[in-house]
């Protein structure tokens, strides 16, 4: 899983392909080419992600929704702490 801090660009859609990684996660919105492109090289694209919810962009056969209690979470924008 790549996560990133801003938008999903086509680029990052490319450049995570190429790394063979399944997820790439963000915290803001996906451009609708780069969700295009997630979608024909089968990536899982996740935008908005926070502690209590997520937008999945594409590729959300992947994705088991359950607790996040295991996930450390930033208290003050309420997003998840990337380690």
């Amino acid at each position: 899983m790549l996560p990133v801090s801003g938008r999903v660009s086509f680029d990052l859609v490319q450049n995570t392909a190429v790394a063979g990684l399944p997820i790439l996660a963000a915290v803001g919105a996906p451009s609708s080419l780069a969700v295009d492109l997630a979608r024909e090289h089968g990536l899982t694209v996740p935008g908005f992600v926070r502690a209590d919810r997520v937008n999945i962009y594409a590729g959300a056969a992947r994705i088991r929704l359950g607790p996040a209690a295991a996930i450390p979470v930033d208290p003050e924008r309420r997003t998840p702490l990337f380690v």
